[in-house]
Parts: structure tokens; sequence; C-alpha cells
């Protein structure tokens, strides 16, 4: 299911000849010296941060951040700030109203852009507006406005090293941070912003190129910590905090069809000397999922893009993505962000609208 908000909007005045309820006025048709009460309901709801966990299916309201209902008017044209959703707002001493449209967070009618969004949190940009105004009573008028989620949220926690004891092949690992690659970078455009690199010193220069140069995909983030991955077991990041991702929607059905992948980087990886493991020299390994699967059940699988075996195959506006549990193995790291090769690693996934998704990924 998609959740959108309303807006309703009822104009009461002087001087408004008589109409029937179903009458609907464009631009300007509005005539009078009016009060324009404004109301806003149903708003549904997203760098590290507080994870927004629960059940399949739960709910997340959408923070309000530098939230504005701007009326355009022949005179008495005005901004107002929304503070609180269940509050009313009045435009007062208005001639001619031709457009009424609501903003929260600096949304944009169109061509949203992954920079923008990407570290909003639930202050998600919300963009909507109409010029119709449908006429209630002599003195009345309503308008509807439905904003729709645009972005959907991926958050990470739990990442750790599937801790073999003896048997692992590596003696030294650092988390080096983490992010995601694919990831689309402008609403109705196919572009992405990809991540790709050889071995040996390619890869060691790839990290450092993604945390200062991508300024249009901050999709991205540092672990400043020193740590020892291989045994350090209690996950990433500290503090029961996640990483926190706003997306262009991508996968089956959106114009980006490849889902983003989430990797992780490591840096400072030396191999045993007894592990008989040929090594291309690289101090440098990386993890990438594979897959994305559903924790659990959920009502409307196909609206958060999920096949009915639980796989993930889109990200969908309105819906956060809870995904835990990130245990990494030997065999899920590579030397290219392509990650193992012949990894199975799964992350388990939570769905909600803003809707929680729990769910699991494979590593590639």
């Amino acid at each position: 299911m998609r959740f959108s908000k309303s807006l309703f909007i009822a104009f009461a005045g002087l001087g408004l000849f008589a109409c029937s309820n179903e009458d609907v006025t464009n631009n300007g048709g509005v005539e009078g010296n009016a009060t324009v009460t404004v109301s806003i309901n149903d708003v549904i709801a997203r760098s590290l941060e507080a994870p927004s966990t629960g059940t399949n299916g739960q709910t997340f309201p959408v923070e309000l951040k530098n939230a504005k209902l701007i009326l355009e008017a022949g005179s008495g044209a005005a901004t107002i700030d929304v503070t609180d959703l269940s509050t009313p707002y009045e435009f007062k001493g208005v001639r001619n109203p031709s457009k009424i449209t609501f903003v929260n967070n600096g949304g944009v009618e169109s061509g949203l852009e992954l920079k923008n969004v990407a570290t909003q949190g639930l202050a998600e940009p919300l963009y909507a507006s109409t010029s119709e105004f449908q006429r209630e009573s002599e003195t009345s008028y309503k308008v509807t406005l439905k904003p729709e989620h645009r972005v959907a949220r991926l958050q990470f926690s739990g990442i750790k090293h599937d801790d073999k004891g003896e048997t692992c092949i590596f003696k030294t690992a650092t988390l080096q941070g983490v992010f995601l690659n694919g990831v689309a970078l402008k609403e109705g455009v196919s572009g992405v912003k990809t991540a790709t690199a050889n071995e040996g010193q390619e890869a060691e220069a790839l990290w450092n190129t993604i945390s200062t140069t991508w300024t249009d995909a901050p999709v991205f983030d540092a672990v400043e910590d020193d740590n020892n991955f291989l045994t350090d077991q209690n996950g990433w990041p500290r503090e029961n905090k996640c990483f926190a991702y706003n997306i262009i929607p991508a996968g089956e059905g959106e114009t980006v069809t490849a889902l983003p992948k989430f990797t992780v980087a490591l840096s400072n990886v030396a191999v045993k000397e007894n592990s008989n493991v040929v090594t291309s020299g690289s101090s440098v390994r990386f993890a990438t999922v594979a897959k994305y699967k559903l924790e659990g059940d959920l009502a409307d699988k196909a609206a958060a893009g999920v096949a009915e075996d639980g796989t993930i195959k889109a990200f969908k506006a309105g819906y956060i993505y809870n995904i835990t549990g990130l245990s990494v193995s030997d065999e899920d790291l590579g030397t290219t962000p392509e990650g193992g090769k012949d990894a199975t690693v799964v992350a388990t996934v939570t769905v909600t609208p803003w809707t929680l998704v729990n769910g699991t990924v494979e590593w590639n």
C-alpha cells in the first residue's frame, strides 16, 4: 500500500457567490476578501542515526523540517511555516487565490536528486500543489493536496566478521567504511554512481576516492574508531545506531532497474602465512551484497517490491528497508567492489510504510 498525505483547505469569506458542492474553480476563480483555512492531515512517514525499527508493515511519521504552505493570490499571498500537523493554518484577506503549495524540507515538483535526499532521515522532501479550488458552499472552498513518497530508505546495522577462529585465513583487517554502489543519482534518470577498482593500487585508493569526491552521492560512511574487524564481535555501527540512506527508488518497475549494492570496505588486510591462499598483494578487501531477502511476512509484498519467495526485487518509495545482522565470512571478501565470487552471505531485511522492511542479503 502506498501512503499519501492530504492537505484539506477550506476557503471561507464574504462576497462568494452561491454554487453546488460539485463546482471546481481554477486559477483565481475564487473571489472576495476571504480567509483561507488550511488543515494538514494523515502525513505518514526516515549519516549515522538511530534506526526506525519495528515489525513488518509498521508505519512511521514524516518529520517536518522547514515545512511551508505557500499561497499565490491576487492579493493576500503569503507563506506560512508548518510546525504542527494537528493545527489548522489561516491565510487572511485573500482575493483571487490561484495556487496552493505544500513543501517539506526543500521538496521539488520533479527531478529530485540523490544529493538532496540521501541524509535527510525521516524528514523526507515532499511537494504538492494545485490550482483547483472545490466550492463547497457560498462561502466555503476546499482543496485537497496529496504529496507522495518519492524516496526509499535503507538502514544497515550489525556488521561484523563471521569469526571462524583458527580456521580464519586472515590475521588482520580493519573496517574502513561502507557505501552503496550503483545508486541512482536523479529521479527519472537512468544514470548511477558506481565504484570500480582493479586489484592492487587502484583498490587501495578507492575508498579515499569515494569518501572525498562522491558529493553527488553521499551514500557512504567512514568508520573512525580503531577496530579489529576479525575479532571484534560488537558489530558496527556502535551504540545501537545504523548506517542509513534515503535513495531514489530502484529495481523492477523503476527507471534504474538494478538494486544498489551495499558494500563493506576493509583495509590493513593481511593473510596468515599458513593459509595457502594466493593474494594479489593488496591490503584492501570488499564484501558486496548480492541479494536482499525479506525476514518474516508482509501483508502486501508486491507493493514493497518483494517477490513471493521473499527476494526483494525493488526498493519502493515510502518504504524503510531495515537490514540487520550483516555477517561477513572470509569467502565474502574480494579485492574489488564485486566482493567474493563464491559468497553465500544473506543479509536480513524488515519492511515498513514510511513502511519498514526487515530482511536479509546474500553477498557477492
